[in-house]
């Protein structure tokens, strides 16, 4: 998808700018997106395909998340209840979504120790962290005026 269909998709979310950072971060704008276990333009996982069942009460299919609708939807819903999990920090519900809730909580249980704090987070999750801004900021600067 081109840049401008990826916006013309998320506007009408509240969340559009995260969204839009997510999409890009994710997939780089391909519906058609597939790694060993995820797929669509949020990349979803079959795990967190589940989870936006339970909070929804609806049944969603694994295939359908190449529809571009579909996975901002899912992607939408997957990524606030990562917020809400994780009191609202944002960065650590973008770390959770690359690396796993799993993961994020078994490194926020972990001693305190300044000197080994960056180091215990994989660079590419950093990475990840960095994209993910990056898109954020870019969406704010050239497309957050085509908010309703």
């Amino acid at each position: 998808m081109i840049i401008s269909e990826i916006v013309a998709l998320v506007t009408e979310y509240k969340d559009s700018e995260r969204l839009f950072a997510l999409i890009m971060t994710e997939s780089a704008g391909n519906e058609l997106a597939q790694s060993y276990c995820a797929r669509g333009l949020t990349q979803m996982t079959k795990a967190a395909l589940l989870d936006v069942e339970k909070i929804t009460k609806e049944k969603w299919y694994y295939d359908d998340l190449f529809d571009p609708v579909i996975a901002v939807k899912a992607g939408s819903i997957y990524f606030n209840m990562l917020l809400s999990k994780f009191k609202q920090d944002e960065t650590l519900a973008v770390l959770a979504y690359s690396w796993g809730i799993g993961n994020v909580l078994k490194w926020l249980k972990s001693p305190a120790d300044n000197s080994k704090i960056d180091e215990s987070i994989p660079q590419d999750k950093k990475d990840y962290i960095w994209n993910y801004t990056y898109w954020k900021y870019f969406y704010r600067a050239n497309f957050l005026h085509l908010k309703l």
